[in-house]
């Protein structure tokens, strides 16, 4: 087994097969086959800890160890830190909370939601923001229902002549 390192954060990880679940940040990435077998490839030096976001893995293993070989990795999921939350959800968070234009801003709320929802549940690896389209879509359905309330209401209510 040979020490890899996470390409999002850096950390020591063994490789015991072709896929390597970070155990710091829980990214999973692909081992390539071009690792020795029982050759690990170092320690890193403390001037590329972890800790320094703007080092690379390629920079890792460029400097991990004189004659070691380090496998090429590649990311197959980005952490939640990494994956930009989807826009339509939260335009639908952001039309759900705007009451203040009657049946269109439900009716967005509605729409981004769905189509965010839709968006959010065929990516891979899930992208974040789906607790902020289903929030938009309660919130429009609110005032999509107050809004029609209030519109039979005032229709029906008696005009004097």
């Amino acid at each position: 087994m040979s020490t890899i390192y996470c390409p999002s954060c850096g950390t020591p990880n063994e490789a015991k097969g072709a896929r390597v679940t970070c155990v710091a940040c829980a990214v999973t990435f692909e081992v390539s086959q071009g690792l020795s077998p029982g050759k690990p490839s170092g320690d890193v030096p403390p001037a590329l800890t972890p800790d320094k976001p703007e080092v690379r893995p390629a920079v890792l293993s460029a400097v991990a160890s004189p004659g070691a070989r380090q496998a090429p990795v590649r990311p197959l999921a980005q952490g939640a830190s990494g994956a930009s939350t989807n826009p339509l959800a939260i335009t639908s968070l952001v039309f759900g909370v705007l009451c203040c234009i009657p049946l269109v801003s439900p009716a967005v709320a509605l729409g981004c939601g769905i189509a965010a929802l839709k968006q959010i549940n065929a990516a891979t690896p899930e992208q974040p923001g789906k607790p902020l389209a289903i929030a938009g879509i309660v919130l429009g359905g609110i005032q999509l229902v107050l809004n029609l309330l209030g519109l039979i209401g005032a229709l029906a209510a008696p005009h004097p002549h």
